[in-house]
């Protein structure tokens, strides 16, 4: 040792290493370590009498095992956090079976809402995809969700309250689902197949392929779906007019057919300081071909109105997303910085035709061409305070949102040649464009039993939009402040108890904004957008006492200082209704959900059971229930609802365990009748799903043979009631459905920290169908 300074040479397989370290004297550990070789230690003295240390070390290799089982660990499904919970997907097979959207509706506290939104704790929440929210929205992502095979998700986050890092237009929370990244050298990957009958079919397929080699990994999933479908919808609107109350029914039987294929590709490298660089192209590609025919009659109206009317629309969808991301690793103790730079393109397609039929015949053609474009970059920093055990994160945002959209109507025309030659006498142009500059800090520290973290966002919004090429509709900018507070106490190993608060927004979407006629059924309805919104202002506060991870007892409650909802308008004059939305202020949401296990082995083995700590949900046979209360408090409730009676949602899930590996799960849901925001729901939504599984060949072939809406009673039964008008609305949807799912994974499957592709985008929803019973 020369000027404190060591000199040590550490030399095999024929290569040699030397390092100078400064130390100081007295006993040392030294670790040698390389990957595919056992790790060796050897201790050393560092003094006066020794300069120099030559250590000469031979490594041995470790041996390949293909598979190794401990007993006596204890595997958990569900990790609970100051702001959300993780619920484990990968090798749970009560979630893994079937569809991610299935995976979702099966989560505990998670609905469809009425109009197919899915909620948590009755709040409708954003959906994100490897953490960034989710580029597709309405039947899009319903299509898209039922087509991913919930086997090649990983896990799913229900973020409760998201903190500063996320953007604050999530004022229901997030639900995140994380894809499977799991590399290994060579090529691994999964095949799956789902194949749904009744009278109509449905098949979604995909392929997931993973791969590594050296510094490189790489992931690919690809998928295609065909979906038919039917649906009968019955609507009886009561009119409250000057000098009468006529009554129109209608009738309506629809026809569905989505065909959609899609592919999410990432390629990562990754440098010797792990720091690293990811490269995301995903495209998606989509056509709906809905039809319907419907019976049109009056009561109490003079003249009788007695007519046919048939539509028939196509729409083509394409999206192409870009994503690099390059992250920098600052130490080996966690800081970190990454850049992120984002760009999409969206397009569409519609063109419509409806033939009204009856004693004056009518016919009419609408078409819209429509194109988004989104393009954004952030940084994030991270950072690690060891001594204080904090951690805090600050970061960046700036995006820029375009769409234009163009719609061309020859409505009511009683000549049948605008068939033949497309003529088109109006149309309505629509730019809508916003600018957003977002910048956060937030922190997590714990302290004993306590886990405290918090934030502050600031978004800044310039919205500009315009259906007049000569002057703006909307013109507005502002800056406001998002604070957000979670307190986590942990009461002992298996008991916690988290507070939350934050205050959010809900920028109302483009397509919600567009005047243009978003589905033209007939002369008598129509369903447009409203370019006057408000943005949806929420504070939200929750309250969760949790136990053993799976039970827990939750409430929750937000205020909405404006809140936009789906109204059926009607002038008072005329026998027609327009569906569009309206902003309402000061709207008060309270939530209770309860949740109990109950492991059927507690009948025959006692309390005992639950005291061994190793209680794995996918061996054992068990029950869950979950009871949830929903009500919402409007100001003007005698305009939306006559009354402000809460609804009941129970939810149940069981599985047997049978001989031969085989399992049998059941899964039910219901809710109750009352107010669901403007629903007021006439007779329970219940759904029934039986499901019978296995898996063959070392694990690797999966089948799964389910059935669907089982009590054949799915659909919704409600009453709308807005100005000068009461609707009442039926809708019975498919009947029972069968499903067979093949699943064949291949390679050898093993997760490499830090070395996930993330195929992840941050963008705003290009397309949203807000309409009653979607």
């Amino acid at each position: 040792m020369e000027d404190g300074v060591l000199n040590s040479m550490f030399s095999f397989s024929n290569c040699s290493h030397t390092e100078k370290v400064s130390l100081k004297n007295g006993m040392y550990k030294i670790y040698i370590s390389k990957e595919n070789y056992q790790t060796v230690i050897k201790e050393i003295t560092i003094s006066e009498n020794e300069k120099k240390i030559d250590l000469n070390i031979n490594l041995e290799s470790i041996k390949s095992i293909e598979e190794v089982t401990l007993s006596g660990v204890k595997k958990r499904f569900i990790k609970s956090e100051a702001d959300k919970i993780t619920i484990l997907v990968d090798g749970n097979n009560i979630l893994s079976n079937g569809s991610t959207y299935e995976a979702l509706t099966k989560i505990p506290g998670v609905i469809v809402t009425p109009n197919g939104y899915i909620a948590q704790n009755g709040k409708i929440s954003a959906i994100y995809i490897d953490g960034e929210p989710s580029s597709i929205s309405g039947e899009d992502l319903n299509n898209y969700l039922n087509s991913l095979p919930a086997n090649s998700i990983d896990k799913i986050e229900l973020i409760y309250s998201p903190g500063a890092k996320y953007s604050a237009n999530v004022s229901g929370g997030i639900i995140n689902i994380i894809t499977k990244s799991k590399n290994t050298r060579g090529i691994n990957g999964s095949i799956n197949t789902i194949n749904t009958v009744n009278h109509n079919y449905k098949n979604a397929t995909s392929l997931q392929l993973n791969g590594k080699y050296d510094a490189i990994s790489w992931q690919f999933l690809a998928g295609y779906y065909y979906n038919e479908g039917d649906q009968k919808i019955d609507v009886k609107s009561i009119y409250n007019l000057q000098n009468s109350t006529p009554i129109l029914n209608q009738e309506t039987k629809n026809l569905f057919l989505y065909r959609g294929s899609y592919a999410r590709t990432g390629l990562k490298y990754t440098f010797k300081d792990k720091s690293s660089i990811n490269l995301n192209y995903n495209f998606w590609i989509n056509g709906h071909n809905p039809s319907s025919s419907m019976n049109i009659f009056s009561e109490d109206y003079i003249p009788a109105i007695n007519n046919l009317s048939l539509s028939n629309t196509h729409t083509e969808n394409s999206s192409n997303e870009l994503i690099l991301k390059y992250k920098q690793n600052l130490d080996s103790i966690g800081n970190n910085f990454q850049l992120t730079a984002y760009g999409q393109i969206f397009n569409s397609e519609y063109f419509g035709n409806t033939q009204q039929l009856g004693f004056t015949n009518l016919y009419s053609i609408n078409q819209s061409d429509k194109k988004v474009q989104n393009y954004y970059v952030k940084n994030d920093w991270e950072f690690k305070i060891k001594k204080f055990d904090l951690s805090m994160y600050l970061g960046g945002r700036y995006g820029d949102f375009q769409a234009e959209r163009l719609g061309k109507y020859n409505l009511n025309n009683p000549d049948s040649l605008i068939f033949e030659n497309t003529n088109f006498n109006s149309e309505i142009p629509f730019n809508y464009n916003e600018k957003n500059l977002a910048a956060y800090v937030s922190f997590n520290k714990k302290i004993k039993k306590f886990e405290l973290s918090g934030g502050l966002r600031m978004e800044y919004y310039d919205i500009r939009s315009k259906s007049n090429p000569n002057e703006y509709t909307v013109k507005t900018n502002y800056i406001k402040f998002f604070p957000n507070l979670n307190a986590f106490y942990r009461i002992n190993s298996d008991i916690n108890l988290s507070l939350n608060y934050s205050k959010k927004i809900n920028q109302p979407n483009y397509n919600d904004l567009d005047p243009n006629i978003n589905n033209f059924n007939n002369s008598y309805f129509q369903t447009v957008g409203n370019p006057f919104l408000n943005p949806e202002l929420v504070d939200n506060y929750q309250a969760k006492l949790s136990a053993f991870d799976y039970a827990y007892l939750s409430y929750g409650y937000s205020f909405e200082k404006s809140k936009n909802l789906t109204i059926i308008e009607n002038d008072g004059v005329n026998l027609q209704s327009i569906q569009t939305l309206k902003s309402f202020d000061n709207v008060k949401t309270y939530s209770l959900n309860l949740g109990l296990p109950l492991p059927f082995a507690l009948f025959t083995k006692g309390i005992s059971f639950l005291k061994n700590g190793n209680i794995n949900p996918d061996k054992v046979s068990f029950l869950f229930a979950n009871v949830g209360y929903n009500k919402t408090v409007f100001n003007n409730s005698f305009i939306l609802v006559p009354s402000n009676k809460a609804t009941w949602n129970f939810y149940g899930y069981s599985q047997i365990v049978l001989p031969k590996n085989f399992k049998f799960n059941v899964y039910y849901s219901y809710m109750s009748k009352g107010v669901y925001n403007i629903y007021d729901i006439r007779k329970p939504v219940q759904s029934l799903e039986l499901t019978l599984s296995n898996k063959f060949f070392n694990n690797s072939f999966n089948c799964i043979f389910s059935v669907q809406n089982a009590l054949n009673n799915s659909g919704l039964n409600a009453i709308l009631y807005n100005q000068n008008l009461t609707t009442l609305y039926n809708r019975v949807d498919e009947k029972r459905m069968y499903r067979l799912s093949l699943t064949y994974t291949f390679g050898k499957y093993k997760t490499a920290k830090n070395d996930s592709v993330d195929i992840s985008t941050e963008t705003k929803s290009v397309d949203s169908n807000k309409s009653i019973g979607k």
